[in-house]
């Protein structure tokens, strides 16, 4: 693969906004009857408004960024931005405790600190005084929240320019973890989606992966560089995946590999208590779809689609797992209904 970097990351950036400008990129649900969609146009100005709002406050290129907030549509947008004017993410779980975050900030040494107005107040009183804070504002993009605080210590080692984000959350319940993301990496998973994932300009994602996962964040580019779509919803809970699933019908998914096993036994179960013809209809058609696949390499959605729409909407093409390798078996029913199954594994160790 040819190697990426950070110009040739901007490039990339600058046709994806001119060639859709005028196309759908983020979908936020608010709830199922309030929708708000931003362009990639849209989505341009946004980016332009985040400069204006760092650069107010003398935070240029390369440095970095701390990013406290939960996944959701504008968070995307932010992370998404900053990326396109060179700054680096410091993207931090906020199911940190205060003390572990105030040390990886300490640590890192942002120049500037972006979370919510639910998250504040920062773990301790000297980042409120010594670094500008701003708080998402939805759509219109940053205010700052104390301009009268004082010039912080800015790190001096900007590290490799081609590093996108360090990402920091605990993993299976352990320590923290520490993750970087350049631009090779994004290179390298677009292209991958784009040739096993049916990845183009058609595919509309249901984003429900936390970004301060290496997957999470990285789904974010890959659906920007291919034009495509991504859709948020309110909260990342059962309840949100019901009515993403329901409102939105995806063509492409990634959960955790729990979910599909929950799902898979939610279709089984549904089946059985079918009449007996409606079972034994099922079980020819998964046979002879499973027949075509192996035989074939081509799933056959529209035979199946009858018997996994109530579970995934009638538009899903490719779902995947991340974390944690799915179990075989699962794999295999999901590809028999004629769906494309990923079994990717990401953790956000190095």
């Amino acid at each position: 693969m040819k190697a990426m970097h950070y110009q040739n990351f901007v490039n990339k950036m600058d046709d994806v906004f001119q060639t859709y400008a005028e196309k759908t990129a983020i979908v936020d649900y608010v709830s199922e009857e309030i929708v708000n969609r931003y362009s990639y146009e849209a989505l341009f100005e946004y980016t332009m408004r985040i400069k204006m709002a760092l650069a107010r406050q003398n935070v240029i290129t390369k440095e970095r960024v701390a990013v406290l907030t939960k996944t959701s549509a504008h968070s995307a947008m932010l992370l998404l931005a900053l990326s396109y004017l060179g700054y680096v993410a410091v993207l931090l779980d906020v199911s940190l405790s205060l003390e572990e975050r105030s040390r990886i900030l300490k640590e890192t040494k942002p120049s500037a600190i972006i979370t919510t107005e639910k998250l504040l107040p920062l773990p301790e009183d000297e980042l409120w005084s010594s670094h500008p804070v701003f708080c998402l504002q939805g759509a219109e993009g940053i205010m700052l929240q104390n301009p009268d605080h004082k010039a912080c210590e800015k790190s001096k080692s900007f590290g490799d320019e081609d590093v996108l984000a360090m990402l920091y959350a605990p993993e299976n319940n352990a320590d923290v973890q520490r993750a970087e993301v350049t631009c090779q990496n994004i290179a390298f998973y677009a292209g991958f989606s784009a040739q096993y994932a049916e990845y183009d300009a058609r595919a509309r994602f249901l984003h429900l992966l936390p970004q301060t996962q290496v997957a999470g964040y990285t789904m974010l580019f890959i659906n920007f560089l291919q034009g495509s779509e991504m859709a948020f919803v309110p909260e990342m809970s059962a309840e949100g995946l019901s009515m993403g699933l329901r409102a939105y019908e995806p063509t492409h998914l990634v959960m955790l590999p729990k979910v599909y096993e929950t799902i898979r036994h939610k279709i089984e179960t549904e089946i059985e208590n079918r009449p007996k013809s409606a079972q034994l209809l099922f079980h020819s058609c998964k046979a002879l779809s499973s027949t075509v696949r192996r035989v074939t390499g081509h799933g056959m959605k529209h035979l199946m689609r009858p018997f996994y729409a109530s579970a995934f909407g009638r538009n899903i093409q490719v779902i995947g797992c991340e974390a944690y390798a799915c179990p075989v078996e699962t794999v295999r029913f999901f590809r028999d209904l004629g769906i494309g199954f990923l079994n990717l594994q990401s953790t956000t160790s190095r």
